[in-house]
């Protein structure tokens, strides 16, 4: 694909994303013939519980750091949540 996705037509998005959804499913198939969908449903499944662990584990860093008494603590704090979420999510 030359163009950036962003610029893609909408007709191209879809073929990239039949090609990949291919792919995807072969690579699936040799891992777990027969099981391909179940397999993907699983991966995409567990994907949405990282997404709900990180949600779980930012909102309790914010308690932490709203309760934090010391600014060597806030800095640590602060310092954990840099790794896991950008700087916008964390201002914010």
């Amino acid at each position: 694909m030359i163009t950036p996705w962003d610029e893609a037509v909408e007709r191209t998005k879809r073929f990239h994303t039949r090609k990949a959804r291919q792919v995807v499913i072969a690579a699936l198939e040799e891992i777990a013939p027969h099981s391909a969908d179940v397999l993907l449903n699983a991966l995409q499944s567990s994907k949405e519980d990282e997404r709900a662990i990180d949600s779980t584990l930012i909102g309790v860093l914010v308690e932490c750091y709203e309760n934090a008494g010391y600014w060597r603590t806030h800095r640590q704090i602060l310092s954990i949540m840099a790794d896991k979420v950008s700087f916008k999510v964390v201002k914010r």
